[in-house]
């Protein structure tokens, strides 16, 4: 499966899952914005720090081969 169909499926579930949860729970636009919000910061803030781990841990490998 190629990344433009995955991604579609992604948006499409995110979707259904969004309107499921306004229909069942009567949350205004507004709690959804913000809990996306939050989502979309937490897997912001976990890139970013597996980011520095793997530069870090590059580190190391070419100090040990100076």
């Amino acid at each position: 499966m190629d990344i433009d169909t995955q991604t579609d499926l992604l948006t499409n579930d995110l979707c259904n899952l969004i309107n499921r949860y306004k229909g069942e729970f009567d949350l205004n636009d507004q709690t959804i914005l913000g809990v996306l919000e939050f989502v979309k910061y937490d897997i912001l803030a976990t890139s970013v720090i597996l980011l520095e781990l793997e530069e870090d841990e590059d580190d190391e490998e070419d100090e040990e081969i100076m």
